[in-house]
């Protein structure tokens, strides 16, 4: 019990600490992407909001650290990450280039500031929505093209165990296959630990640790590789939450 009240606190103190760092940070960041103008606004945007999450998690008692950052190519790739928590897009965040871009679903416009944040250098798509998800497909293949990174969720939404990965989406592959260029995974090994979806409205201090793995080519691969490409991905994220979890995640009862 005194463990799960001191957990509420803990979450109690994150809001006010994002609070606190939104109303310090976000003026300038608005004011540095509007200074910047259309070509430049999401590296410029990035720039700052890198800094902002490595503080957020700072705050929140949840150091970072990464390995394997060596591995990111120099131009432009897809990062396909695993997705536990909100915590996971500040870790994310915080490591990979400023010239990332985001996919979103439209919800997140909705949140204050983040939203913001997110319509201006981000992506979002309506996932009901078939219209919007082949916009969505377009958008990014466009990202791609003018020498982005792009970072995608192929589970689609925050996993709940207790199994360590949901199915993968085809979308990142699919984009993959089609542009030939690198999927770079990575792979969040602590956030289970720090807040899942058994945990509302609570967090657990601690470190937060990131894995880079290297990049996989795909180039003179076709839309009959995309099962190979998943199963790959999906084999290197598990060898490496086996390691810290098991073949499960402890799901509380």
């Amino acid at each position: 019990m005194m463990a799960r009240i001191f957990r509420h606190l803990i979450a109690f103190w994150a809001v006010l600490w994002f609070a606190l760092v939104a109303i310090l940070l976000f003026p300038i960041t608005a004011l540095v992407m509007k200074l910047a103008g259309k070509d430049r606004v999401v590296v410029a945007g990035q720039s700052i909001t890198k800094p902002w999450a490595r503080i957020l998690l700072l705050g929140m008692g949840m150091p970072l650290f990464s390995r394997g950052k060596e591995n990111i190519p120099d131009g432009p790739c897809i990062f396909v990450v695993n997705h536990i928590s909100m915590l996971d897009i500040l870790a994310n965040m915080a490591c990979v280039p400023t010239n990332t871009v985001w996919l979103s679903k439209k919800e997140v416009a909705k949140m204050p500031v983040v939203g913001y944040l997110v319509k201006n250098l981000h992506l979002l798509v309506d996932r009901s929505n078939k219209e919007s998800r082949r916009q969505s497909m377009q958008d990014m293949l466009e990202v791609l093209e003018k020498g982005y990174r792009l970072n995608l969720y192929p589970e689609g939404t925050r996993n709940k165990g207790p199994a360590l990965l949901k199915s993968f989406y085809d979308g990142a592959f699919q984009l993959a296959v089609q542009t030939h260029l690198p999927l770079v995974p990575i792979t969040i090994l602590d956030n289970w630990k720090r807040q899942n979806g058994h945990m509302p409205l609570q967090l657990r201090p601690g470190s937060i640790r990131l894995v880079f793995d290297p990049p996989i080519d795909t180039s003179g691969t076709t839309e009959q590789d995309i099962p190979a490409l998943k199963q790959q991905v999906i084999d290197i994220m598990q060898g490496h939450l086996e390691k810290v979890y098991g073949k499960e995640y402890p799901v509380p009862a």
